[in-house]
């Protein structure tokens, strides 16, 4: 026992990192081996007996690591209180929390197929927090499904889904085409907005065993939640990964969900559409964008809040239509004023202000004139006007 102490706190005054060897053996390890980019220890876990000699040998001799560790075990969990967050309350919450999932949408888009970069194992966030990605929990599937990415900082774990991937000549973008197709994203009128992207819906008889996404993101939730009991979980993404990330929230009482412009969801299983509304399901979105979603798929986010960002420039191809929401009439005014093929205009303006720049732009905006989103339920069920 003494040899594995003197080893461990050998171990620890080198890289003040916690070093738990297995109980059963006295063998010193080489160091060479032990991996001090991620500590091992999950500082929510209780330390044994040897932890616990450890820890009181280390408040003599290098007593800031001690306080150092000390801090991290006892890290208060950041609030995610998403009323309060998209009021600015504090203030600087808005910025500093949405930042966060920002940061991590972005990596996550930067580091799964088609692009694969190389993915960091810590994230920085504006307020000074470090998340530590947990790379067990990686998906990053092939030829496709569901991609994903995990980041954890205390006791707070927030998981990542990707978005749709578009490229017709991409195998992997085939796949979210023809999981789109399956779950009619567009309404009445899916085969035809494929149709338009020039994709060949024929390759989804190919791809049907792959279409299982939803069941993918329950069992990656699942996990998690079964390795960190203990933390609170938040689920995000934007478009197809926001939408996986409301349909976890929507099954769970313990999971929340933020999403930018989500996929609608109104065609999932009656157990979804069934939930109360909920403040901890959020929807951010260009009203655009979400609304042309709604205009096709009345409900498209039913059980959700969503938050609107009004008040901020739109893409050009949006200028000459009305702007959704407006008024109680806009949906009758956007089926009777675009003359010719009217599916053309409005998913040229859907694609513009759809596009995850924009929402990083919008969020900045946002903060910077504190024209924060105006939220309601009834803007995912279609019932609602801002003017009321």
């Amino acid at each position: 026992m003494i040899g594995s102490l003197a080893a461990r706190l050998f171990v620890f005054h080198l890289t003040g990192t916690w070093v738990r060897w297995g109980k059963c053996s006295c063998e010193i390890p080489d160091i060479s081996e032990v991996n001090f980019s991620e500590a091992p220890l999950d500082p929510l876990d209780p330390l044994d007996p040897l932890d616990l000699q450890l820890l009181q040998i280390s408040n003599v001799l290098q007593p800031s690591a001690r306080t150092q560790a000390s801090r991290v075990s006892i890290a208060k969990p950041q609030s995610w209180n998403f009323t309060q967050i998209l009021r600015d309350k504090p203030t600087g919450s808005f910025l500093s929390h949405l930042d966060v999932l920002v940061r991590m949408i972005g990596a996550t888009y930067n580091t799964t197929r088609p692009i694969l970069a190389q993915t960091p194992l810590t994230l920085t966030a504006r307020d000074g927090s470090v998340w530590q990605r947990l790379p067990d929990f990686d998906r990053d599937p092939v030829p496709g499904g569901v991609f994903a990415r995990v980041f954890r900082h205390g006791d707070v774990v927030i998981l990542v889904f990707k978005g749709v991937c578009t490229d017709v000549k991409v195998e992997q973008c085939q796949i979210d085409l023809c999981y789109l197709k399956e779950i009619q994203n567009y309404g009445p009128v899916s085969d035809r907005v494929l149709q338009l992207m020039g994709f060949d819906a024929q390759l989804c008889n190919t791809y049907r065993s792959f279409l299982n996404f939803t069941e993918q993101a329950f069992a990656l939730v699942t996990a998690i939640q079964a390795s960190f009991p203990r933390c609170e979980l938040l689920v995000t993404g934007h478009s197809l990964g926001g939408m996986l990330a409301m349909t976890v929230a929507s099954r769970s009482s313990t999971v929340k969900a933020l999403s930018f412009a989500p996929t609608p969801w109104k065609h999932l299983p009656s157990q979804v559409d069934a939930r109360t509304s909920s403040p901890e399901m959020v929807a951010l979105c260009d009203p655009y964008d979400c609304g042309i979603n709604a205009f096709f798929v009345p409900g498209a986010r039913l059980a959700a809040t969503t938050c609107l960002f009004l008040e901020q420039e739109e893409p050009r191809p949006c200028q000459a239509l009305v702007e959704p929401y407006l008024n109680h009439t806009w949906r009758q005014q956007m089926e009777t004023e675009s003359p010719g093929d009217s599916l053309v205009p409005l998913l040229l303006c859907k694609g513009s202000a759809h596009r995850w720049p924009r929402y990083e732009s919008m969020v900045e905006v946002a903060a910077r004139t504190q024209k924060l989103p105006l939220c309601s339920r009834e803007f995912s069920i279609l019932q609602r006007s801002v003017s009321t």
